[in-house]
Parts: structure tokens; sequence; C-alpha cells
């Protein structure tokens, strides 16, 4: 083995080792018992798909999670209070959609509690369920959502249906690991992903697998 070689080995293990530090302080989740699958949806909510997501939820009895942003639960409160009312999980997804690897961590702190707080205008409850933006968490964010209270979601499996080159089959196939117990990673913004929910919902319900919010 080439030093190369061994230096980006070191380079995996310290990586992996922050992860599991961050993942620790935040007491950051991943995972649902099984045989369950939860959907999670972010960036929404969105005027055109998410209302048609709600729907196809709706004729399976079908339950998810919309980590939504900030400004778009202003734009459209009724979305997020129509979700609320049909049984679905609500959590922050940032006001604004930063890196929170890039801003300050009072930047991140204002940004964080705006989005809680739009969410309670628009549905008269308070959520502590929360995503960070791009999944990305520094140690300093991680500890001031573990302060806040928040109950940070992840993900183990990533449907990337936010790729431009995913088709809906490829997306069934990525969110289909899930199917044990996984927190999917999704996203209501696109018709690709309103399709790719039909048959997964269609597949799955009948093989005895609860869709459930977080």
């Amino acid at each position: 083995m080439g030093a190369s070689e061994i230096l980006r080995g070191a380079r995996s293990l310290v990586g992996k080792s922050r992860r599991r530090l961050v993942a620790v302080v935040s007491g950051s989740q991943s995972s649902v018992a099984g045989p369950r699958i939860a959907l999670t949806y972010d960036d929404g909510p969105h005027p055109d798909v998410t209302p048609r997501l709600l729907d196809l939820l709706a004729v399976h009895g079908a339950k998810a999670t919309f980590f939504v942003v900030g400004d778009h639960v202003e734009s459209h409160p009724e979305l997020v209070q129509r979700a609320v009312s049909e049984g679905h999980s609500i959590g922050a997804h940032s006001m604004r959609h930063p890196d929170f690897a890039k801003i300050s961590a009072a930047d991140a702190k204002r940004d964080t509690i705006e989005a809680f707080d739009a969410i309670q205008r628009a549905t008269e409850r308070r959520t502590m369920l929360y995503r960070p933006p791009h999944g990305h968490l520094t140690l300093r964010t991680a500890l001031m959502l573990r302060r806040m209270g928040a109950q940070t979601w992840l993900w183990d499996v990533d449907s990337r249906d936010w790729r431009d080159t995913s088709t809906v089959d490829a997306i069934v196939d990525q969110a289909m690991l899930g199917s044990g117990g996984g927190v999917v990673l999704m996203h209501d913004t696109s018709d690709r992903t309103l399709e790719a929910t039909r048959v997964l919902l269609e597949r799955l319900s009948g093989a005895g697998i609860e869709f459930v919010g977080l």
C-alpha cells in the first residue's frame, strides 16, 4: 500500500469518526423499527406537487413526514395545515435553506428558530422535529440543536430523487432499500417523486409494510 492510499484511508477514518461524533452530539436518528418505512419529504410545501402527494397518501392510508422550509410555509400555510389534519408529521427544514457549514452559529440558530416559529403560526402546534439543510451538521450546529431540544432526523436511504438524471424506476429502487425500517429521503417538489411514491405505495402496501410518520 502506497503513502497516498494510506493517507486516503486515514482521512476516511477521521471523516467517519467525526460524523459519528456529530450524530451523538445532535442525538440525530435515521431509522425506525420494521417492517415499516418512513417516507420523508424535504423542501416543500410545493403548491402543485404537495396537494397531489397528500391525495395519494390518503388513498393508501399512508403517513409520511414533511420537513418544510419556513419561507414556503409562509407562502402556503394551508398545505401544512392540511398535512397536520390528515395525520402526517411536520418538521422544520430551516427557514431559507442555508448551508449551516457556511454561516455563523448565530445565523444558524436564528434561521432554525424562525423555521419552528413559522410552522407554529401556520398550524398552532409546536414541532421540534428537524432536518438540517443538505443534511449538513457541524459540531457547533449539532450542539445548538441539542440545546434547543430539537429532535434531529437524518436518513439512512437517499432516494436520489433530487438528481436530474434519476428516473422513476431508479428512485423506487433506491427507496425500496428502506423497506425494512428505513428513513427515506425524498422531496415533494417534482412529478417524478410523486410517481415514484405511487409505485412504492402500491408495491409495499400489499407486502405488509406500514408507512409511518416520525
